[in-house]
């Protein structure tokens, strides 16, 4: 738990610096620009532009977006790489943003972007970590980590059921790739 989490820290000023860069260009929620910039839609990304499942979770619509994903980015993620290391955390986050643009590309026609569906599977890593280290974590430690999964989960769910046209298939598929991929990644108390 001693590594400093530095890879959420350049996400974070990724993602700001993308989102920036969209605002001048047009802005962020402009359809144009999001698809320039390589957000999922589903005739693209299905029709030869698998790149966007990736390139999607890198992008956000509007203010309101990019704060809500850096806080849970920065909630879980400084955990989590820290218990991954840097290059797992990255893979993992990849892994499931792919995973939970594939769903929606799936399930949802309109033009998609956000890193929802990469964090969703940070949460579910979360919660299997939790899961599989629970016994061996301190008591305040395991107190420490049921808040936060509390936390996020009802953020989330007070915004998906209070905010339309949310992605949730992004989100669900992110979540169960995440998960599933946990499952698989050792982590650095299980390495020592």
């Amino acid at each position: 738990m001693t590594r400093r989490p530095w890879m959420v820290w350049m996400m974070l000023l990724l993602f700001g610096g993308l989102f920036l860069i969209m605002e001048r260009s047009g802005g962020s929620q402009d359809s144009r620009v999001l698809l320039r910039f390589g957000a999922d839609q589903r005739d693209l990304s299905l029709g030869g532009q698998p790149w966007r499942w990736v390139s999607a979770g890198l992008l956000h619509i509007g203010w309101a977006h990019l704060l809500l994903n850096s806080w849970a980015l920065y909630a879980l993620g400084t955990a989590l790489e820290r218990l991954y290391g840097p290059r797992a955390f990255w893979a993992l986050f990849v892994v499931a943003t792919a995973g939970g643009s594939i769903a929606s590309a799936l399930f949802f026609s309109a033009i998609s972007a956000g890193a929802s569906g990469g964090i969703f599977g940070f949460f579910g890593a979360y919660v299997i970590l939790y899961w599989k280290r629970r016994h061996a974590m301190p008591p305040e430690m395991r107190g420490k980590a049921r808040r936060e999964l509390v936390t996020v989960f009802l953020l989330n769910g007070a915004i998906a059921f209070f905010v339309p046209n949310l992605n949730h298939a992004a989100h669900v598929g992110g979540l169960l790739t995440g998960s599933l991929c946990a499952v698989f990644l050792r982590d650095a108390a299980s390495e020592g």
